[in-house]
């Protein structure tokens, strides 16, 4: 069943600070039980077209994290999505899975991935393992 986007009511939405409001939960002792086998250094690359060439040409774990460079700040992050590629076709690049995700800016498959896309478009990194 297709599903249709009115982007008439989905541009006055994005008016209401409401539509940019986010629940989540930070529990203490998750994180303070949080213990990875191995180090991981990720690859911080701020999303959009013209950083499309930046983004690694094999497949991996990816993460779209929405954040703001700014050096008044201290380092942040929210992670929005974590993704992989190769796992079911080992040809399937990082950049070409960015490359989807572009185009799913304009032609929404999945409503929550077009939502984050559009809504954190100026404030959201692709990020990957090296």
């Amino acid at each position: 069943m297709a599903q249709f986007v009115d982007f008439a009511r989905h541009s006055a939405k994005q008016k209401n600070l409401t539509y940019y409001t986010q629940r989540f939960v930070l529990h203490p002792q998750h994180l303070r039980n949080l213990a990875l086998p191995v180090a991981l250094k990720w690859t911080r690359i701020r999303f959009s077209k013209a950083n499309l060439e930046k983004i690694a040409l094999n497949s991996g774990v990816y993460a779209f994290v929405i954040g703001e460079d700014d050096p008044n700040l201290p380092a942040h992050g929210y992670v929005a999505y974590v993704g992989q590629t190769g796992a079911k076709r080992n040809d399937r690049t990082l950049r070409e899975r960015a490359r989807e995700y572009l185009r799913e800016k304009t032609r929404p498959k999945r409503m929550a991935v077009f939502e984050f896309l559009n809504k954190w478009q100026r404030c959201l990194f692709f990020i990957s393992l090296r």
